[in-house]
C-alpha cells in the first residue's frame, strides 16, 4: 500500500520533471557548443529512456490493482488506451513490458524480480531503447525451453552488453548469429 509520504513523494517528483522539462523547453540551445550539445543530447536521451522504466512500474500497479476491472474496462491496455489517447497496439506494448520488465509479486504477496531482471536493470539505468528491449525479449522468448533453462540468463546479459554499443538493428542481427549459434551447437555463447 502506498502511504502518503510516497503519494506527496510521487506527486512532487512529476512537479519536478514538468519544471525541468520547461527549462529545457525555454534554454536558448544555441549558446551551446557542440560538445555540450551532445551531452545535452546523450543526457535527455537516458532520462527518457529512464522514464519507460517508470513506465512499467505504473502500469505494472495499473495491473496488480486491477483497476480495469474497477472501470469496467476489459483490460489494462484498454485503460491505457482510453485514459491516454494511445493506440490500442502501443497500449498493449506497454502491459507488455510491464508484465516483463516491471515488478512483479507472488501469490503470498512476496516480491519478485522481473522476468528479463537484466533487461529491467538496463532499462532502469536508461541504457537501452524501446527497441532494445524488442529484440532482447525476443531473442530469449524464441529460444527452444531446454535453451532457455541452460543459456537464457547467459544470453540476455549478451545481448544487454552488446546493446550499449549496437542500435536495435545491429542488436537483432548480433542476437539473431547468437540464438543460431545456440540452436546449433547448445553450449553456450562463449568458445570452448
Amino acid at each position: 500500500m502506498i502511504g502518503v509520504d510516497e503519494t506527496a513523494g510521487a506527486a512532487e517528483a512529476v512537479a519536478v520533471l514538468c519544471d525541468g522539462v520547461d527549462l529545457l523547453l525555454d534554454s536558448d540551445l544555441t549558446l551551446l557548443c557542440r560538445e555540450e550539445l551532445l551531452e545535452l543530447t546523450r543526457a535527455l536521451e537516458r532520462q527518457t529512456r529512464r522514464l519507460a522504466a517508470v513506465d512499467h512500474q505504473l502500469v505494472a500497479e495499473l495491473e496488480n490493482r486491477n483497476v480495469a476491472g474497477d472501470l469496467a474496462c476489459r483490460d489494462t491496455a484498454t485503460v491505457l488506451h482510453q485514459l491516454l489517447n494511445v493506440s490500442p497496439g502501443e497500449a498493449k506494448a506497454r502491459v507488455q513490458a510491464a508484465r516483463d520488465l516491471g515488478p512483479r509479486h507472488g501469490l503470498t504477496g512476496e516480491h519478485l524480480s522481473p522476468v528479463f531482471g537484466a533487461v529491467a536493470a538496463a532499462a532502469r539505468a536508461g541504457t537501452l531503447s524501446a527497441g532494445h528491449v524488442r529484440v532482447i525479449t525476443a531473442t530469449i522468448e524464441a529460444l527452444p525451453a531446454e535453451l532457455d533453462a541452460s543459456f537464457g540468463t547467459e544470453l540476455q546479459a549478451c545481448l544487454v552488453e552488446h546493446a550499449a554499443h549496437l542500435d536495435p538493428t545491429a542488436l537483432n542481427r548480433a542476437a539473431r548469429r547468437l540464438l543460431a549459434r545456440l540452436e546449433r551447437n547448445g553450449r553456450g555463447l562463449l568458445p570452448a
